[in-house]
């Protein structure tokens, strides 16, 4: 998640720098810029997380995700991750969770 979340940061904060000429534009920024700018998702970002199609969308759920890992973190550091629902739709990718927990519990 955090991967996700630093690539697309690493994006945006190029693109505002292109705009305000403090960085070089390079082809990967001008595609995800373009990509944007059309109201299409950049190939680059649906590559990471297959989400709503909707660049606006997409990034919401993004954050609404991240902000959520934040607070299993915060549950997790208390003891208390499992002392209210665990809801799997906050991870990005709740299928390798459940692996996990599924070779943990094996053993």
């Amino acid at each position: 998640m955090k991967g996700i979340l630093e690539k697309v940061n690493e994006n945006i904060t190029a693109i505002i720098g292109v705009l305000k000429g403090t960085t070089m534009l390079t082809p990967v920024i001008q595609n995800i810029a373009t990509e944007l700018l059309r109201g299409a998702l950049p190939q680059n970002w649906e590559k990471m997380w297959d989400g709503p199609m909707n660049p606006s969308t997409w990034l919401r759920s993004l954050t609404k995700k991240g902000t959520s890992l934040i607070e299993w973190v915060n549950r997790v550091k208390q003891g208390a991750l499992l002392r209210s629902p665990v809801v799997l739709s906050d991870l990005i990718h709740p299928e390798t969770f459940l692996n996990a927990f599924r070779q943990r519990s094996a053993r």
